[in-house]
């Protein structure tokens, strides 16, 4: 796929990056939706990052949504000017979302509840980091959002799946009864394996659930 440089100025740093999607005439909303189901994602992990150790720290890949321009365009109005004598329509931008590029060895692998068994110990132990991420995600929103899936490639992760009493996570998005299949899968998964009872691995304080998760070494491969 194509790559950009981006140059980022409220970070201070440049970027290439791979555009994922997008095209002439591309309509804007999916593609802001993606950006934000993955900013709302990556707000959850910083905020875990704070409680968690250093090694079940995650980070999920930037994501940008872009306009780039025609050669020809205003951009003070923020729409393109045609050249002369030519139709309204000329000189269209392309509208692309893209992401930080990673080396191409990076396969891509889901996390979820869902993953069956034959995993790698690296997978495992990667699928029990974002696990944790759900738990804190499902807590620190007031039991309202969790993050269904994503998807691993290298260090990062993206393309997560949001489900939300709202159901700002858009088509994906199973609302409240995705929520309680969740609560289900969560405690049918992990709550004889820390030798907890189910309500009390979805209700007591978040910090003591990660602590017995990571003494058991679940987050090393």
């Amino acid at each position: 796929s194509p790559h950009l440089l981006v140059e980022d100025s409220h970070a201070q740093r440049a970027m290439v990056c791979r555009v994922v999607s997008g095209g002439l005439d591309a309509s804007i909303e999916p593609l802001l939706h993606r950006v934000k189901i993955q900013a709302i994602a990556s707000f959850f992990a910083v905020l875990f990052c704070k409680t968690a150790p250093a090694h079940v720290r995650p980070h999920f890949l930037p994501c940008l949504a872009l306009r780039l321009a025609a050669p020809n365009a205003n951009l003070n109005s923020g729409a393109p000017s045609p050249p002369n004598g030519a139709p309204p329509e000329a000189g269209v931008g392309f509208l692309a979302r893209v992401e930080l590029a990673l080396p191409e060895q990076h396969a891509r692998r889901e996390l979820s509840l869902r993953c069956g068994g034959g995993l790698t110990a690296e997978w495992m132990a990667e699928l029990h980091k974002f696990s944790a991420l759900q738990l804190f995600t499902y807590q620190k929103s007031d039991r309202s959002i969790v993050i269904d899936s994503c998807l691993q490639a290298g260090e990062f992760w993206t393309d997560p799946v949001i489900l939300s009493n709202t159901r700002i996570g858009g088509q994906l998005d199973s609302g409240s009864a995705g929520i309680r299949l969740w609560e289900e899968d969560m405690t049918q998964r992990y709550a004889e394996l820390l030798g907890l009872q189910p309500e009390t691995l979805l209700y007591q304080p978040f910090e003591a659930t990660l602590q017995r998760m990571d003494s058991m070494g679940l987050f090393t491969p």
